[in-house]
This record gives structure tokens, sequence and C-alpha cells, in this order.
């Protein structure tokens, strides 16, 4: 239902918006803070159907709370396992014949409560793996960030993928990376090793046969989850969640109306950890009445990054035009900006060009930012222009930075040029990131 909505929302309707006009602006070398921009009245957004509608809409779908008496049982049924022989059998026994729906949120309860002890937690989410629902993978997905135990981290990352999500990836990455110490991290980096086994092949590549080769391939993966959020091949993905597993991405994406940072921390961490038909409800949420769930949405984007724009060209939505509204808000367009950039849709680059000359360093420095991650060698030379013309609205070290960093890219023969004091006005976590974001640039423009 959601994806019709975009398609009629954002692709049928007539090409007079905001992105017809920024086009204009820019061709005509005039600032997008221009009297004749429009800007959006806030009282505007609430016609927009929210997050909380949504997460009603789909209530019948949400996972059940487990009822304590439940969850004590099965903490005492997964205790029993350890001990063995017939015991351990009837355990086993009594677990198996638990309706599916409550047997998976028992055990996730016990997995999130950190006073679980290890060997009951390890045995829920091997249970976990081998019988639990498809709409368990976001709150399974929230335990990357809050579990210590390496084997159940990699267990974690194993019932991920058996799902068709690579979330899991980078945890068995970094285990690998790590030298052995105990016996503990070995058997966890041995089960590792098994998952790298399981992990998907291309139609023309032989399964990986040693460590090394399959070492390898886990960074192909990787790097194929990072630009897609696919695991297998476009046409074998379905377009959209299963309604259960869609029911609890709302009630996360129902997080961001929370004052506390937490609860929405977590729900930015699991969303921007989903498959990339993720997309689309989190495009209707930058649409959310609320302006921090619309912020919140749109950041999760952003920190999506190429993915967002691989989903939108696989499935033609023009991205620009479903960030319209967003980029009418002054106090929303920073984190339009953000979103449209980071996509790595070069064809955006003209969207995004006027904003260089906004009204705030904020706005300036988001343009910046964004032209960096997709802009093409048609905006050299606006972006030369805006380095040195004395005239250009001031930009942040941060906004110069990128741009400089832009500037080599497309034109490295000026690279005497470059202001070496730059380099020091500009933190070293501000360079990191925009070195890594010209580094992924790179990287699209040579694939």
């Amino acid at each position: 239902m959601i994806c019709s909505w975009l398609a009629h929302r954002w692709n049928s309707r007539p090409r007079c918006g905001v992105a017809s006009l920024l086009v204009l602006v820019a061709a005509c070398g005039e600032s997008a803070a221009d009297p004749a921009y429009a800007v959006i009245n806030p009282v505007d957004w609430h016609s927009g159907t929210g997050v909380s509608q949504h997460l009603a809409e789909h209530a019948a779908q949400l996972l059940p709370a487990a009822p304590p008496e439940l969850v004590e049982e099965v903490a005492e049924l997964l205790d029993s396992l350890a001990v063995g022989g017939n015991l351990a059998r009837r355990a086993g026994a009594r677990l198996q014949d638990l309706e599916a729906d409550l047997r998976s949120v028992a055990l996730l309860s016990l997995v999130e409560d950190r006073l679980t002890e290890l060997g009951v937690r390890r045995f829920a989410y091997a249970w976990l793996r081998d019988t639990g629902i498809e709409a368990m993978l976001p709150r399974l997905c929230l335990r990357l960030k809050y579990e210590k135990d390496s084997w159940s981290a990699v267990c974690i990352a194993h019932t991920l993928l058996l799902h068709g999500n690579g979330a899991g990836l980078e945890a068995l990455d970094n285990l690998l990376r790590q030298e052995q110490q105990d016996g503990s991290l070995q058997t966890a980096r041995a089960y590792a090793d098994e998952v790298l086994a399981l992990l998907p092949t291309w139609s023309d590549q032989a399964p990986p046969q040693d460590f090394a080769a399959r070492w390898e391939h886990l960074q192909e993966v990787r790097g194929r989850w990072a630009s897609q959020r696919l695991l297998t091949p476009e046409e074998e993905q379905p377009e959209t969640f299963a309604p259960r597993l869609e029911a609890e991405l709302w009630r996360f994406m129902a997080q961001f109306l929370s004052q506390p940072l937490r609860p929405v921390d977590d729900a930015r961490f699991v969303l921007m950890r989903q498959r990339a038909c993720s997309v689309p409800l989190l495009l209707a949420a930058a649409e959310d009445p609320d302006r921090y769930v619309r912020e919140h949405a749109l950041q999760t984007m952003a920190w999506i990054g190429p993915a967002v724009g691989h989903w939108c060209r696989a499935h033609a939505l023009d991205l620009g035009a479903a960030l319209e509204r967003a980029l009418q808000d002054p106090a929303l367009r920073p984190r339009a900006l953000e979103a449209l950039g980071a996509s790595g849709m070069a064809e955006l680059g003209s969207l995004i060009a006027p904003f260089l000359s906004g009204d705030s360093f904020e706005e300036r420095t988001a343009a910046a930012n964004a032209l960096l991650r997709c802009a093409g060698s048609d905006h050299l030379d606006l972006v030369t222009r805006a380095l040195e013309d004395p005239q250009w609205p001031r930009l942040s070290n941060e906004a110069r930075f990128s741009l400089w960093t832009l500037r080599l890219a497309l034109q490295p023969e000026v690279e005497s040029e470059y202001p070496v004091e730059l380099w020091d006005a500009v933190p070293e976590t501000e360079r990191a990131r925009r070195q890594r974001w010209s580094q992924e640039r790179a990287s699209r423009v040579n694939s």
C-alpha cells in the first residue's frame, strides 16, 4: 500500500514543483533564498498521514506482549536444556509445543533483559535462530547494539542472514579481525567462520572453499549490503515487507515521537539496517505532522546513504520530488539536503546546487556536503566560484573542506592551490567523514 501511494504521490504528479523551480533558479544563477522561492507554512504539514496513524493501521499485526509467567517458564526450560538427558528432551518438547508468536516474544524478552544469565541467553538466541518468526527481526537487530557476548552476536548475525538481512555482517567482520585471546572468543570465531560459508554467492561465483576466500567474499557481500541493502539479486527480493514485519518497523518508527533520545537512537539504529524496502516507509515518515519525526526520518535516510538512491532508481522514484516539501521548509531543509546528497544520485546535483548560497551556515554546509557526495563534473564551475568569489555568502570551514575535496576529485591538477590552513581548521572527525564520502563517491563513479 505504501509503495502504491508513493507512486501516486511522487511519480504521477505534474513536474511543476520545487524541483523544476530550483533547476530554473540554478540556471539563472540566483540564490535559493530569493523571495520568489516558495516557503512552506509549518501548518501545511498537518495534513499528512502520521506515523501514529500508520501504526494504528497495523495494530492487528503487531507482536503481542510476552506474559511474565511465560517468560519465567521459558527461562526455566532453557536452563533445563543445559542439564541434558530426559529433562532437556522434555524442555525442548515443551518449547516446541508453544505457539510460535508467544515463544518468539518470550525468547526476545529474555535476550533483551540484561539480567538473563549468559547460558540461558545463548540458548534463547539459538531458539530464535531455529524457530523465530520474521516479525522478530527489528528487535533482534537492535540486539546488535547492546549484545556484548561474541558468540551471541554471531548467532544474531546468522539469524538475520537466514531472513535476508545483512545487518550483522559488520559484527562478523569485527570479530574475525580480533586476535584470539580466550576459549570463548575462539568458539565465537569458529562459529563466525561457519556462517561465512553460508553467505550468498552470485550466479557466476563458485562457493569459497577456504577461510581466505570466505573472508574476501565477506567484504564483497558487505559492500553489496552497504550500497544496495540487498544480499541477493534485485529480482529475487520482495518489494515490500511482510505485513507483520512492517508493523514492527512502524512500532520502531513511532519511537521518533519520543522526547528521550535513547528510543530515537534505537529506532534509527534498527531502521537504517533493514532491507531497502524501508525507503518508502521513511519517505512517508518524512511527511509526518511532527517536525521531529520528519527530521529523524530524513537523518535515517542520510545514514543509510547510497542504498536509498539504488532503491529509488530500481523503482523509478523521483527522490527530489519526494522530498519537495522538506526542501520548502527552511527548518527541515538541511536534513533534506543531507538525505539527497547521501543517496549518491548525480542527477540531484542541480537540485542541491542553489542552496550552496542559501540563507544560513547550516544550509550552505549541508549543500556543500551533499554536493561532495553526489555532484559530477558539471558542477565544477559552481564549486570553483563558491570557493573563490569574494561576494559568495560566507561558508563554514566544513563547507569549504567539502567543496575543496570535491574540487580535487574533479580537478586534481589544482592540488597546489589547496589552502593548507583549512586542514587544521576542521576537526579530525569531520575530515574523516568527508574523506569517507569522497571515497564512496569515487567507488560509485568507477564501478
